[in-house]
């Protein structure tokens, strides 16, 4: 049987769920979990969630408990609400691959091109909030050096002053470009497949189908007309699922 973790220290979760009545539920809802009674331990973990109270152990236990269950596309809803708060969490990361391998689907994922994954894994190292924080720094050290050269009046030290200066414009563009490639990642809008459903050309149940669509499956979320959201595959194909048919993440 595949290992599946679950955190139960309480200091993981103490700056995302500060309420302590929430903390003694989770605490309560770990213990349901070690002694295998899943049913309870999802019922108390969504009871927090409902509280609008948030953080990725929350969604990793969750999760967890879902899987224990086989039911995968609600784990996975949860293991991917855990990564939109903390992308680059590994426990995170590996369950929801053990979940997606126990999917029965028919879409085959296009990887994006390894750049475009390099720059992703760029800007999530930080929040925007903290690129937002390098942007006003490194400009403010770019208005000094540039302040600088016209104050100083040697010529040998303008010129170092403004090889500085020019030395952190690069800097610069670059935090401005994760930063703005953080924001809209963090805009895009996914959902989870919940009940197998088609996907269609048309945002009606008359239009013809495109492919199958499995509980579990991703998707990212494009336009909506009505109660028909317009959605991407992991496999690049765009198409028309009902509303009911998914859970937004």
């Amino acid at each position: 049987m595949k290992k599946v973790w679950v955190l139960l220290l309480m200091s993981l979760i103490a700056n995302t769920l500060p309420a302590q009545d929430a903390n003694e539920i989770f605490v309560e809802a770990n213990d349901a979990y070690v002694k295998k009674s899943y049913d309870q331990a999802i019922q108390l973990y969504e009871s927090i969630y409902a509280q609008d109270l948030k953080s990725p152990e929350l969604f990793l236990n969750l999760g967890n408990s879902y899987y224990q269950k086989n039911e995968y596309a609600k784990a996975i809803l949860s293991y991917e609400r855990g990564l939109k708060l903390s992308p680059n969490d590994n426990s995170i990361l590996e369950n929801l691959e053990i979940a997606s391998n126990q999917l029965d689907s028919e879409i085959v994922e296009v990887p994006p091109f390894i750049l475009v994954r390099w720059w992703r894994s760029l800007s999530n190292i930080f929040s925007t909030s903290i690129w937002a924080i390098i942007q006003v720094g490194l400009m403010g050290l770019l208005a000094f050096f540039v302040g600088r050269y016209f104050l100083i009046n040697n010529q040998s030290s303008k010129t170092k002053n403004l090889k500085y200066a020019l030395i952190v414009v690069p800097f610069l563009l670059l935090s401005f470009l994760t930063g703005a490639t953080k924001a809209n990642l963090e805009k895009d809008e996914t959902a989870v497949i919940m009940k197998e459903t088609a996907l269609t050309d048309g945002p009606d149940e008359r239009s013809g189908e495109i492919n199958k669509l499995y509980p579990g499956n991703t998707v990212l979320l494009l336009d909506q007309i009505g109660t028909w959201y317009k959605v991407r595959l992991a496999n690049q194909s765009i198409g028309w699922i009902s509303e009911n048919s998914m859970e937004k993440i």
